[in-house]
């Protein structure tokens, strides 16, 4: 994305013809030059006249930098602050109150002004489904998505060598669910940033960004509050998310989740030709098949003693994807955003994986053999709390007291019918106290079709030494496909998606599997859940092919007209978009 604002310089020099004839620098004349901003933004004429108003008021004069005076005063944000007002991001999206899935990305765009070394960054507060804040879970976020699918810590550092960097700049954070629980680099929690605070959404209620100056937050808050409440019934199943780039040269995003409706457009040329077919060769190499007649080798069409016919053929053939997208019912605040998206000349939707659930234990209650096999350690030494600052169902589990003989290892008795064409994520939250050295497992046991024991596998964590600092971390492990049991794919962690972890051959079913305390180290260890989730892809002839690159990738499109249904009692209504790919889909020529 462009810089939404670029400083220039313009130089006037006077020049004069000598006495000579030649045309010369004046030296009467001191050189003019006058300093201005290019904003990359489609202001309104209404916020054009109010940043005139803005500029008349603080300064006493309008000037000719009157629409930059007042566009940086509303949303520039600043170690300093001539306002009584906290800036605003570059979206016309509303930020008292947003909607978001549990797993969908969002981005916050925003001008920002380096101060020696020191620039803004975000923090993000969670609140679970009673409404009160979770304790400990606060997360700060100083990376910058570069463009490239890394994150920097630095983002007003990032630039290009040789080209001096900009002062004031617009970035961008990534502050959707999906952002949240997927960024670990960048992302630094309260103590170590070794792995995200938050990993599932399903029992929180609503988390709130507020931008600072500084990673201490003993400033001010310096921009303004951006609420998010979590819609759980949003799927990626059944919906259309759009991003594009508002007027302001930001990023916004809303999810159509109403009605979907999905079809290809096609249009050719015809033309006739003659064929000649030889259907010997194409039905047959017998002489006993019905097209040869009495053994002789006549290429004829069904019994027709003439081979030649005519047929219609395409050619210039242009194929696009178009959809249309129904919104849910929207208030008058989202009138703008979607007026804007209607505008956009840069439109996006998302595509990707499409994800179930299929197994979910939140460790609220005691284990028992009814739902998981212990195969070491015992039931005394696991408690159940209500105060250790859990997110999912009504509490967490405690393994060991830190005196030894702390280790718990058990599989779950449920077996997940495995499809190796598809990819599963094993995702656990876990912390631990105590001072000692117990290491933790995590991934799953395999079964073939009659229930024999194929292994176990570590693909979330394998021999994990987690820090003792009281921190939950949220870890994600992956296995698809099928292949020999080798050391490496046992053993190992794959905790990245392009490089799964895989069972036995004949592997058909698949348990939950976990280790605390290992060889009965003194340690405390909590789990607040483990859930497995199948994906597969949207996308054709990639089953197994499984990466970051086709979990989550963007289309462009094109918004080619709209309706609007109105509902005058509740003064609500529903917006109706119909698009079309800007891409040609690939056809034979």
């Amino acid at each position: 994305m462009l810089n939404t604002i670029k400083y220039f310089t313009i130089k006037i020099y006077v020049e004069e013809i000598n006495s000579s004839g030649q045309l010369v620098d004046s030296d009467d004349v001191d050189v003019v030059s006058f300093n201005f901003t290019a904003i990359n933004a489609a202001l309104s004429n209404e916020e054009q006249h109010a940043s005139y108003i803005d500029n008349e008021l603080v300064l006493g004069f309008g000037g000719d930098n009157f629409v930059n005076g007042g566009f940086h005063r509303r949303y520039l944000h600043s170690n300093t602050s001539d306002r009584n007002r906290l800036s605003k991001y570059l979206t016309l999206k509303p930020t008292n109150k947003r909607y978001i899935g549990e797993d969908e990305c969002e981005y916050l765009s925003m001008l920002v002004k380096r101060d020696e070394g020191e620039y803004p960054y975000l923090q993000a507060i969670f609140y679970d489904l009673s409404g009160n804040q979770i304790s400990g879970s606060t997360i700060n976020f100083r990376g910058i998505a570069l463009g490239d699918g890394t994150y920097s810590d630095s983002p007003l550092d990032y630039g290009v060598s040789g080209v001096a960097q900009e002062i004031q700049m617009m970035v961008q954070f990534g502050v959707g669910t999906r952002n949240i629980k997927e960024t670990i680099e960048g992302l630094l929690a309260v103590d170590d940033g070794v792995a995200p605070l938050i990993g599932d959404f399903r029992y929180i209620s609503r988390y709130e960004i507020k931008s600072y100056f500084t990673k201490t937050g003993t400033d001010p808050q310096i921009g303004e509050t951006v609420t998010y409440y979590i819609n759980h019934s949003t799927t990626n199943i059944g919906t259309t998310r759009f991003h594009w780039q508002n007027r302001l040269g930001g990023i916004d995003s809303y999810t159509f989740e109403d009605t979907m409706i999905k079809s290809l457009m096609t249009s050719s040329s015809t033309f006739e030709q003659t064929i000649y077919p030889k259907f010997g060769d194409q039905l047959g190499e017998s002489p006993s098949t019905n097209f040869y007649l009495n053994t002789a080798n006549e290429q004829r069409t069904g019994g027709i003693t003439s081979d030649q016919y005519h047929s219609v053929a395409k050619s210039n053939i242009k194929s696009y994807r178009n959809g249309q997208a129904v919104s849910r019912p929207i208030s008058n605040s989202e009138i703008p955003m979607m007026e804007d998206l209607l505008s956009s000349p840069r439109v996006w939707i998302e595509g990707g994986w499409i994800g179930r659930e299929v197994f979910r234990d939140n460790f609220d209650v005691v284990l028992s053999e009814d739902n998981w096999q212990k195969t070491q350690g015992s039931y005394d030494n696991v408690q159940l709390t209500t105060s250790n600052n859990h997110i999912a169902g009504s509490g967490n589990l405690v393994f060991g007291d830190n005196s030894g003989n702390d280790e718990f290892r058990a599989v779950s008795r449920k077996r997940i019918p495995y499809d190796p064409n598809k990819i599963y994520e094993i995702e656990i939250r876990t912390k631990r106290s105590g001072s000692g050295d117990g290491t933790t497992y995590c991934g799953f046991t395999a079964y073939n079709s009659s229930g024999t024991n194929l292994g176990i596998h570590y693909p979330t964590l394998n021999n994990y030494d987690q820090i003792s600092d009281d921190e939950w971390e949220t870890w994600r492990g992956y296995v698809s496909g099928l292949g020999e049991n080798s050391t490496d794919k046992v053993v190992s962690q794959r905790n990245n998606a392009n490089n799964p972890a895989y069972p036995s051959s004949d592997a058909a079913f698949i348990s939950a599997f976990f280790i605390v305390g290992f060889e009965d180290e003194e340690t405390i260890t909590e789990i607040d859940y483990i859930k497995i989730t199948e994906y597969e892809s949207d996308l054709p002839n990639t089953e197994r092919w499984y990466s970051t690159l086709n979990r989550n990738y963007y289309i462009p499109v094109v918004i080619k007209d709209s309706t609007t249904t109105m509902f005058d009692s509740n003064n609500v209504q529903k917006i109706t978009v119909d698009y079309m790919h800007s891409k040609e889909q690939k056809t034979l020529k």
